[in-house]
């Protein structure tokens, strides 16, 4: 049997790999498309319940995308984008678009880059952080691997 902090320790470090690895839960790297850039979404608070997460462009004229139900672990494939601002808005699982967001971030999307836009901290302390992604690819022979602390319960990773 596994006790649960356990269990909570490898979804964070399950987590961390994915986001470390460039792969996705629904997909590999995207590769790369003129006039577009590349967000992903992370739930990364082992204490926070399911999120419906938002994304519309700033100023754009296209509906929002929904991403209902996003629970701890969760990183979404990298969606293309064109270039431009976006807002990311986390809202309570299943709750009216209309209802306050809980928390909301901007990311600006640039021509061939991807970022991982990922709640992380405790649910008392929630907050969006956007995170560069570089999904160049190693020199021959090395690997690259990226490894993001989403535990509370280790607050210091030995690796």
């Amino acid at each position: 049997m596994i006790h649960s902090t356990s269990g909570r320790r490898l979804a964070a470090l399950t987590a961390a790999v994915l986001l470390g690895l460039g792969l996705t839960t629904l997909g590999a790297s995207p590769a790369a498309a003129a006039g577009v850039g590349y967000v992903r979404l992370a739930h990364l608070s082992p204490d926070t319940p399911e999120v419906d997460v938002y994304l519309k462009a700033v100023g754009g004229s296209a509906p929002a995308q929904k991403f209902p139900g996003v629970g701890y672990g969760t990183v979404s494939k990298y969606l293309p984008l064109p270039v431009g601002s976006y807002e990311v808005a986390m809202r309570p699982a299943k709750a009216p678009e209309s209802t306050k967001a809980l928390l909301t971030t901007q990311v600006n999307v640039v021509e061939g880059k991807a970022y991982t836009v990922a709640g992380v901290g405790p649910n008392t302390g929630l907050g969006l952080k956007v995170i560069d992604d570089d999904l160049g690819l190693p020199p021959d022979g090395q690997a690259k691997v990226r490894v993001l602390q989403a535990s509370m319960a280790q607050p210091v990773l030995n690796i």
